[in-house]
């Protein structure tokens, strides 16, 4: 079984009770071990570090109440209540934002005593985030770890079965590590001071170094990743399935997700960072990193521009008005005879539903961004949060516009385009401002080469 599974109990460590025995979290977690690798942690802040570090579980079992975090710590010494454990509804929180604030993809049990309670307050919003993968279980059961052990592993063999693509994240985790291993050893092996170097070199060019040595990485990391034949063929192996998103919204929410980014106040202003000045007006940054940190004062930002309604108003019709009254007299003239008023109506349903497809084929090849080399299409723009639908339009004959520098910051800022996007827009735009007018044919020729071809 693929994937680590990451067990955190404040009572995983007790080996031994009041008669001798080990607790039913240290036997539930023996029980997994015989067959698997588990990773046992026994405080909160280890499972946050855990999670940094590895990165792929195949499931984490998380107890919600940790005792010696949650215990009443400052209460008065003649109060009843004093080394009493606090009940779970007074400490949940601590659990719930572990939860919510940790990203991670895997099967998730959570074990409490006040499993009824804790699930009808927080499940919606856990079951929100996690989806079907998260499961609350009582914890007043584990006497028969076993049996505990086996309904776990068991869950959560039939979860992989189900959803295969799960190797692909644990893989693609592991080949993370690994090259992130590799590469740093091949480095630090040339000069241990590599880093310090690079930095000082991004600072003289004037972009932000800490970013810029990261960028510097992340290519080399890429570079290995794409090597790594394992998890090629496990993306093959999966993508072999067929199996198709049925959903089309669905697949437009996920290009918003490899499309754009979102970004930190405390995020520098940066190449691809996306601007709303007012309701309907929007702003992209192309001015390269380089310059960027030199922006200040009188300087500009270079900036494409574009509002909600500009792919409305070029929504790329067939230019040509075709009727079908002389298509029917030219059948009628090949066929001898007229047709029926019936059968004009139809024809005429017929070739107007051709046109429509024509215009509709039209505007779906405008997506692959080559037939309008003054045009640049941004899909499932974030106009509307929950609106994923949305077309941003970039005319790059009017869409340059340099904004003044105290008119672009942070609290405008909306996201970013993502890595290869900026990259495609930036040379689309250079190329289309780069290019050469030449004499147009005439259009004598230009129907003589259609004759022929």
């Amino acid at each position: 079984m693929e994937g680590v599974i990451l067990f955190a109990d404040d009572k995983l460590m007790d080996y031994t009770s009041v008669d001798g025995s080990s607790s039913h979290e240290n036997q539930l977690f023996r029980a997994l071990s015989a067959s698997n690798p588990v990773l046992g942690v026994n405080e909160r802040k280890q499972i946050e570090r855990s999670i940094n570090s590895i990165g792929s579980f195949s499931a984490v079992i998380l107890d919600w109440q940790f005792d010696n975090e949650d215990n009443i710590a400052d209460e008065p010494e003649d109060d009843e209540t004093v080394g009493m454990v606090q009940k779970p509804s007074q400490i949940e929180h601590k659990t719930f934002e572990l939860l919510m604030k940790n990203e991670f993809y895997s099967l998730v049990y959570v074990y409490s005593t006040a499993k009824e309670e804790i699930e009808a307050k927080y499940g919606d919003k856990l079951r929100e985030r996690y989806k079907d993968r998260i499961e609350f279980r009582d914890k007043s059961n584990l006497s028969n770890t076993e049996q505990e052990a086996k309904e776990l592993l068991e869950a959560i063999e039939k979860w992989k079965e189900d959803n295969k693509r799960i190797s692909i994240p644990i893989s693609w985790s592991q080949s993370i590590n690994r090259s992130v291993q590799s590469i740093f050893a091949s480095l630090n092996s040339v000069d241990p001071n590599w880093i310090k170097e690079l930095y000082d070199t991004a600072k003289i060019d004037g972009v932000t170094p800490s970013v810029e040595v990261l960028n510097l990485f992340q290519n080399i990391l890429s570079e290995k990743i794409i090597q790594d034949k394992f998890l090629r063929e496990k993306i093959d192996e999966v993508a072999s399935k067929n199996e198709e998103l049925t959903d089309s919204e669905k697949y437009a929410e996920l290009i918003r997700i490899l499309y754009y980014g979102h970004t930190l106040s405390d995020d520098p202003i940066m190449t691809g960072d996306i601007f709303r000045f007012d309701e309907d007006r929007y702003g992209l940054i192309i001015t390269p990193e380089c310059d960027i940190r030199h922006i200040s004062g009188d300087r500009k930002y270079e900036m494409l521009t574009f509002s909600k309604n500009d792919y409305k108003k070029g929504n790329y019709k067939l230019k040509a008005q075709i009727k079908s009254s002389p298509i029917i007299a030219k059948a009628e003239e090949l066929k001898g005879s007229e047709f029926t008023k019936n059968q004009k109506v139809q024809l005429s349903k017929e070739l107007n539903a051709q046109i429509k497809k024509a215009e509709l084929d039209l505007q779906i090849e405008a997506f692959t961004q080559t037939n309008h080399p003054r045009l640049h299409i941004l899909p499932c723009f974030e106009f509307e949060l929950s609106n994923y639908s949305s077309i941003a339009l970039i005319d790059f004959r009017s869409g340059l516009e340099l904004v003044e520098c105290q008119k672009v910051s942070v609290e405008n800022r909306i996201g970013k385009l993502n890595t290869p996007y900026i990259q495609e827009l930036r040379q689309r735009y250079l190329a289309y401002k780069g290019r050469v007018g030449v004499p147009g044919y005439s259009k004598k020729l230009r129907e003589w080469l259609l004759s022929k071809n």
